[in-house]
């Protein structure tokens, strides 16, 4: 139940954020549309997981697990204040409990790899003013907020080989005898937030820096979310793969597999999954034909 409370609150929340925010911007996009550039962009970066299994660690010297990150995309600059961007990224997120400082979590030893698709559009409020290719113009800060949908698949190292880990249903999902506990959806809606700093180069060129988080709806980025199912049951009605990656204490241990009862805590059920990106974007300015203002080529309307 208590489960259930947050994520609606934490949902209803953002929904509502979310509104405020575009009622409050879509009357300064409308107000004036004297820019009209369009500018594509690809960029590089960093992510770093934040879930159930452990991804940083500072207690015993700094160790961060890094995933890499590529993307590309277009923004529409209607104005100098705000634009809108439409992005796709890749990415890759990672989590083990090896590198925990605590002993309990270590025992657990689950880790994971999930690669992530995700299309997200996003409102960015230039705070100083911005045109790409518009020199007089040279930098920005800005704050981004907008919504998404991604597509993850967790998967984990089992000697040797990489499995996907939603078919397993490792926490018993999909088995007759719980009946509430159903496959999570491996597409899933996100909300990037975040900002950064842009910059006008030369001869239309943009460089953007920034960093965002990503809220999703899941708990499930890394496969773990909820309760354990014990592992003769898992043995019986799922077969020793699933059993195996549910439950690798045993491996830790160096003993035959450890048995915990059902209803054993896996994860923390409260929460879901977010991740963190850190991305350096380079962009090119396109001003549309009859307007002026732009540095960068300039991109002929289609007459009807």
């Amino acid at each position: 139940m208590a489960r259930t409370l947050i994520k609606r609150r934490y949902t209803g929340i953002t929904y509502t954020a979310l509104l405020i925010w575009s009622l409050l911007t879509i009357p300064f996009i409308a107000r004036e549309s004297r820019a009209q550039v369009f500018e594509p962009n690809i960029g590089v970066g960093l992510t770093s997981y934040f879930g159930d299994l452990a991804s940083y660690e500072f207690a015993d010297g700094f160790k961060v697990l890094f995933g890499g990150a590529i993307h590309g995309g277009i923004k529409y600059y209607p104005n100098r204040t705000f634009d809108i961007r439409a992005d796709l990224m890749f990415t890759m997120l990672r989590g083990d409990d090896g590198i925990s400082s605590s002993e309990a979590i270590r025992r657990r030893n689950l880790s994971f790899r999930s690669p992530v698709l995700q299309f997200d559009t996003r409102l960015e409020w230039n705070i100083l003013g911005f045109i790409p290719g518009d020199e007089s113009e040279r930098l920005s800060p800005f704050i981004a907020a907008g919504i998404g949908i991604m597509r993850f698949n967790p998967q984990a190292d089992y000697e040797g080989t990489w499995y996907a880990l939603q078919p397993l249903g490792t926490e018993g999902q999909g088995l007759d005898q719980f009946p509430e506990k159903q496959p999570y959806q491996r597409f899933q809606i996100c909300f990037p937030v975040g900002g950064g700093l842009k910059m006008n180069l030369a001869d239309g060129l943009t460089l953007t820096l920034e960093a965002a988080w990503h809220l999703t709806r899941s708990d499930y980025l890394d496969d773990v979310g909820g309760t354990s199912v014990t592992y003769p049951v898992l043995l019986e009605e799922r077969g020793p793969l699933t059993a195996a990656l549910a439950n690798r204490t045993g491996e830790y241990l160096g003993t035959e597999p450890v048995i915990v009862s059902t209803g054993t805590r896996r994860g923390n059920p409260d929460t879901f999954d977010s991740y963190f990106t850190g991305l350096i974007s380079i962009g090119y300015a396109l001003s549309r034909d009859n307007q002026p203002g732009a540095g960068g080529a300039r991109m002929k309307c289609p007459k009807f």
